[in-house]
């Protein structure tokens, strides 16, 4: 499933639900894509996917390639971007609900996000642990002076031999 999950929407009206649905993964369109011959609108992979294995459109059977993929009218980008959208990590507890623009870097500096990464040194944040930035350098300078120096032994020891 490529699309966005309809239930994370917040005050979808069935007009928004029909006409913004992808009709290949039936859920709400991420990365739309138009194809030339109907005019229809699906996910950018789903419609990838999609021309992998068939060479007609998924709507009105016309042959179809990835050359004939269309951005969609801007009118369509900036509905979808406005959709108002649950954070991701809704069951971890965040209870926020941003527009679909702003979604990615909401849920990449969420709280709640598993992985998020530091502001300052980009290293991973687990939520169950400390962190310490001059700590993680340290830690990682050290690792890839012990690897350069494996490296270099073992370029020492193929040229011996």
């Amino acid at each position: 499933m490529s699309g966005y999950s309809k239930q994370r929407f917040v005050g979808l009206s069935k007009n928004e639900d029909e006409e913004l649905t992808c009709g290949i993964c039936l859920e709400i369109l991420k990365k739309p894509t138009v194809v030339q011959c109907c005019r229809q609108t699906f996910c950018s992979d789903c419609i990838t996917e999609w021309l992998s294995s068939h060479d007609t459109c998924p709507h009105d059977r016309q042959y179809l390639t990835e050359d004939e993929l269309l951005e969609p009218p801007r009118l369509v980008q900036n509905l979808i971007s406005k959709l108002r959208i649950h954070c991701k990590f809704q069951n971890s507890g965040c209870d926020s609900i941003v527009e679909l623009e702003k979604l990615e870097d909401h849920e990449l500096n969420c709280g709640f996000n598993p992985n998020k990464s530091c502001d300052k040194c980009d290293f991973i944040i687990h939520l169950s642990e400390e962190h310490d930035c001059l700590t993680n350098l340290m830690a990682t300078k050290l690792s890839l002076v012990d690897e350069i120096s494996r490296l270099r032994g073992e370029n020492t020891a193929k040229k011996a031999i």
